[in-house]
């Protein structure tokens, strides 16, 4: 089901904007060494809501760098 909500964000009319927060994401991992998980996708949601927007993605990309930069 994960699966299926990412490729259809991924597909979709906002496919730019989830490719452009996902590569804002790796770019902060990699800059950091960081090799955990970070996940894309909520938890228990409504129907609709699985895969998180882009600009959420964008916030805990921020919140991830002020967290891994103040160490």
């Amino acid at each position: 089901m994960i699966d299926e909500a990412l490729v259809a964000a991924l597909t979709g009319d906002r496919r730019e904007e989830y490719i452009e927060a996902l590569l804002e994401r790796a770019e902060v991992m990699k800059e950091f060494d960081f090799e955990g998980v970070r996940f894309c996708s909520r938890g228990v949601t409504p129907l609709g809501q699985l895969v998180r927007s882009p600009e959420e993605i964008r916030e805990e990309t921020a919140l991830l760098r002020s967290q891994l930069g103040s160490q």
